[in-house]
């Protein structure tokens, strides 16, 4: 009787640990989803930088270059934010 008891407290505790770590690695993949948006638009933020300094440089062909990196990176972030809430409806990432 003892060991059924002890088997099964193992078990238990096995179980619990491995329940825990689950959790931790959901917490972590959310703020990794989180981080990976917010990169996208940092990543526009400081093409609209670059088109900014090549405006006041008068240079069309590199604003139009950089007006085409800041689309790509917000689509980015549009797409991987929309992924994201699809397959965690709890991932909430308002994008403006």
């Amino acid at each position: 009787m003892k060991f059924i008891y002890l088997v099964n407290r193992i078990h238990w505790l096995r179980a619990r640990a491995q329940r825990q770590r689950w959790h931790e690695e959901l917490i972590l993949v959310v703020h990794e989803m989180e981080w990976t948006v917010r990169y996208y638009l940092h990543q526009s933020a400081v093409w609209k930088d670059r088109r900014k300094v090549v405006f006041q440089m008068d240079d069309s062909g590199a604003a139009a270059y950089a007006s085409r990196k800041i689309e790509m990176w917000r689509k980015m972030a549009f797409a991987s934010s929309n992924s994201f809430t699809k397959a965690y409806p709890m991932f909430k990432f308002p994008i403006t």
